[in-house]
């Protein structure tokens, strides 16, 4: 499922596999942490479509996205979307 259609749904899916084109979304900021290197990704149509910054996290070479601990930053459950 792409981007586009996992927004426009009229029927909400749950656990679909959303795959992102590299020009939805932006890696930022970057830390490692012991072995592991965590990056904050944002979803720009996210932000446009609702008016909040989505951020993600992705983990090492993951492609899967997390949802970030709204306390410590690091992730916490995996999303349904993906790094090409």
């Amino acid at each position: 499922m792409t981007l586009n259609e996992y927004l426009n749904q009229t029927d909400p899916q749950r656990d679909v596999t959303v795959v992102l084109n590299p020009t939805e979304y932006k890696e930022t900021v970057t830390a490692q942490i012991a072995d592991d290197v965590f990056t904050v990704v944002l979803i720009h149509a996210i932000a446009e479509r609702f008016g909040i910054e989505a951020s993600y996290i992705k983990v090492n070479d993951d492609k899967r996205l997390y949802t970030p601990d709204p306390h410590t930053g690091l992730p916490r459950n995996p999303s349904v979307f993906y790094l090409p």
